[in-house]
């Protein structure tokens, strides 16, 4: 009686991944041979085209695609999103006109860099105390703010964020605020 029972204790393994899937059939030659056509006595043969095998390709992985190197001597471009004040943002895109945002404030950060810390002074000091300094106060605006993203490489984004350290780490929007308005408003 131990002879017709089935051993179980595979029962719930998890399965091979192929596991019920076939592979296609390989193309071969014929498995019969050619016959030649039915001549009749009266006719010459004709030629018979033998049939050749095509070789069937073993692999069916598909070759990575390779990435486009960038055209962008920095690198690609990424979002770096700042926010002005409504009527700023207005004069930029007048200013800007068909330029984008982003060229537009790094040819307007060319000109002022130099003048940004007169806009925010020395970075605050640690007191005797040993406390370190207070962060600014946060900008209060009396109109609405506008959403700007400026589209840079990491290159350039590494010079303005070495620039906003070296001037006390003014938030992104206030250093880009203080450029556009230097670029706006200076000689």
């Amino acid at each position: 009686m131990t002879a017709d029972r089935r051993d179980l204790s595979n029962l719930t393994a998890p399965t091979p991944r192929a596991a019920g899937l076939t592979l296609p059939p390989r193309r071969t030659a014929p498995a019969a041979p050619l016959r030649a056509p039915d001549i009749e006595p009266d006719s010459e043969p004709e030629a018979v085209e033998a049939v050749v095998a095509a070789p069937v390709r073993e692999s069916t992985e598909r070759p990575k695609p390779r990435k486009a190197k960038s055209p962008v001597p920095g690198g690609r471009k990424r979002p770096y999103p700042v926010y002005l004040p409504g009527p700023l943002a207005d004069r930029l895109k007048e200013a800007a006109g068909v330029t984008s945002y982003a060229e537009w404030v790094l040819t307007a950060y060319r000109r002022v860099h130099t003048r940004l810390a007169d806009v925010f002074g020395p970075p605050p000091a640690a007191d005797d105390s040993g406390l370190p300094p207070r962060p600014r106060s946060p900008r209060r605006h009396v109109e609405k703010p506008t959403a700007i993203q400026l589209r840079l490489t990491e290159q350039e984004i590494d010079v303005l964020e070495r620039k906003r350290a070296e001037l006390g780490g003014p938030s992104k929007s206030e250093f880009i605020t203080a450029v556009v308005e230097l670029q706006l408003d200076g000689p």
